[in-house]
Formats: structure tokens, sequence, C-alpha cells
């Protein structure tokens, strides 16, 4: 049984709407997850050592890769995409 997603969760992903499979929806959550990651640790906002900073950095090219497989590429590139402008407008 997967729980369900309310509609003001939903509201505050940076994922596009799309009507996903279960398993395209683990994956775009994860992508959106390790983004905002990211996204903390280029704010200065939370410090990583260089060993989960390469952790990092793999796991969300490895989840990229798996989007790709799951035939929604276009939607994780929209989330690459959203948290790009976000870092690009707080520097």
């Amino acid at each position: 049984m997967s729980p369900e997603i309310k509609q003001e969760d939903w509201e505050n992903l940076k994922i596009p709407k799309f009507p996903y499979k279960s398993t395209q929806l683990f994956f775009i959550l994860r992508l959106s997850r390790l983004s905002g990651l990211l996204k903390s640790k280029n704010t200065g906002s939370t410090v990583f050592e260089d060993w989960q900073n390469k952790l990092l950095d793999q796991a969300r090219y490895s989840t990229y890769i798996d989007c790709i497989r799951l035939d929604i590429k276009e939607q994780a590139d929209e989330v690459l995409r959203s948290n790009e402008v976000s870092n690009q407008e707080q520097k």
C-alpha cells in the first residue's frame, strides 16, 4: 500500500505534474530530494565533507539515469533546471 500525497504536498514539491507510475514517482521524488540537498550545500546552509559531496553527486547522477530509463527524462530535466534557477537566484 502506497501512502497518499496530499494536494498541498504536491504544491510544495518541485516536480512537474505528470501521471506517474509508482516507480517513476519514486525516482523523480528522489531526484528532487537530492537536488534539494545539493541546493542547500550550494547556499552554504549545510556543510558536507568531501566524501559526502561525492556520494551526493553520484546518487544524483545515478537517479537521473534511472529517470531516463523510466522514460521521464523531460520531467527529470525540469527538476534539475528548476533547482539550477533557484541556485542562481540565491547567489
